[in-house]
Parts: C-alpha cells; structure tokens; sequence
C-alpha cells in the first residue's frame, strides 16, 4: 500500500523515528479507554485520558514540528492536528472536572 502513495509521502514516511506508530497506537487507545471510563464513571478515566493527551502532544508535535509532514500534506494538516489537540486536552480537563465534582466514583 506504501508504494501506492505519492513520492513525497513515502519519503516522509521512510524517515519517521520508529517509536512513532507506538505513541500513535498509545493516543488512540488510551484515548478509547478513557472515554469508556468517563461513560461507566470512573475516576481512573482521567489518568489514562491524561496518558492519551500527553502522547497525542508528543506525537503531532513531533510530526508537525520536526518533520516535512506540512509541506507534503498542506495546510490542512495543522488544522487536523490542532483539533485533534484540543479534543484530547478538552477530554483530559472534563474528566478532571467530573473527578472533582464527584461524578466519577
């Protein structure tokens, strides 16, 4: 499938830190299990959600800032990332806020 993108985007992905898929996988399932445990009412959802922004940071924040990823995919690319930033941050604060209200048990 790799060698049906463009050359640009194999290049981009030829030279991407092998420890990067691993933060990806780490952002999307601790951010999974977090929503799952602000839908069951859990306090312990806020640490993993807190897991999940932390690697959400680290990954498209490598990517946009050390990386060609903005040039190769447009501008469109920071926008995508920001949301994403911001829905993990957004996630991570409400569920802070349920703790402390005493909605999570």
């Amino acid at each position: 499938m790799i060698s049906a993108l463009p050359a640009d985007q194999q290049m981009l992905r030829k030279f991407m830190p092998s420890w990067l898929p691993y933060m990806y996988g780490l952002a999307v399932i601790s951010g999974a299990l977090g929503c799952i445990g602000l839908i069951l009412r859990k306090k312990w959802a806020v640490t993993v959600l807190l897991v999940g922004f932390v690697a959400v940071l680290i990954h498209m924040g490598y990517t946009m800032l050390f990386t060609q990823a903005v040039d190769v995919y447009g501008p469109g690319s920071v926008m995508m990332s920001i949301m994403v930033i911001f829905m993990a941050g957004f996630l991570y604060f409400y569920s802070k806020n349920a703790a402390q209200q005493g909605w999570l048990a």
